[in-house]
Order: C-alpha cells, then sequence, then structure tokens
C-alpha cells in the first residue's frame, strides 16, 4: 500500500457542475462508468462516488492533481458488489518496464514467488489468472 486516501463530495453541487459542465462527463469517466452510472434514476449520485473514489485513489498516490487523468482511473464494482479500482497510466507502465498491463504476473505466479499468500486471495473476485484490466482506447 502506498497511502490512504479519503474525499468527499457534496452531491447537489455536482449534480449542478454536471448540468453546467455538459462535457466534464467524458473527461472524468470512463465508457463503462458512465454506462453503469447512467442506468440510473439518478446518474449524479453515483457519479459523484466515483469522482470522489479517484480524488481518493489519487491521494493515496500521493499525486495532485494533473499527474493522472481522471479517465485513467476506473471505479467499478467485484462480484459481491464492493467498490474496486482499475488504474492504468502510461507513467505506470513506464515505471515497472511494461509494454501492457498484461505483463503484469498473475495471483499464481505471484503467490508461487512468494510475494503474496494466494491461499488468501478470494478466487471468485480475481479468479486465479489477471486481476487488472487492459487499457482501452
Amino acid at each position: 500500500m502506498i497511502g490512504v486516501g479519503l474525499d468527499l463530495v457534496d452531491v447537489d453541487r455536482f449534480r449542478n457542475v454536471l448540468q453546467r459542465r455538459h462535457k466534464i462527463r467524458d473527461r472524468l469517466f470512463t465508457h463503462e462508468e458512465l454506462l453503469y452510472c447512467n442506468s440510473a434514476v439518478d446518474p449524479a449520485e453515483r457519479l459523484a462516488v466515483r469522482f470522489a473514489a479517484k480524488e481518493a485513489v489519487m491521494k493515496a498516490l500521493g499525486v495532485g492533481l494533473g499527474k493522472i487523468r481522471f479517465r485513467e482511473i476506473e471505479i467499478t464494482k467485484d462480484v459481491t458488489g464492493k467498490p474496486i479500482q482499475y488504474l492504468t497510466t502510461d507513467g505506470f507502465l513506464s515505471h515497472f518496464n511494461l509494454q501492457k498491463l498484461s505483463d503484469l504476473p498473475t495471483v499464481d505466479e505471484l503467490g508461487a514467488a512468494g510475494l503474496i499468500d494466494s491461499t488468501s486471495v478470494d478466487n471468485a473476485i480475481f479468479g486465479s489468472s489477471k486481476f487488472f484490466k487492459e487499457k482501452q482506447d
């Protein structure tokens, strides 16, 4: 873990921003996030939650606004409904000398190398293979 991040968003204020600045949705949220949030009666609530979560991720990583684009962080849910986030940046890939996320090891490979206790990994969430999502352009 790098750090802990926490953020709060006033839903009504965020709703007003979404109504005034129509293009902001596409700048802040991934296609999948928008599909999920727009299926709700009040998408602003779901979008506000995701915005706060993205800012919390940035705080946990110790980076300021502008270092990571909001669309590089995707907030979704696992099969049990718990929130999870994906972070894919060119900087992350470059830092670890990776060409693409699929170059990362699997949960089983990390366990075999003694880096994690793979028996404690919830396979319902991660399965036994890759635990990430490739960045879609």
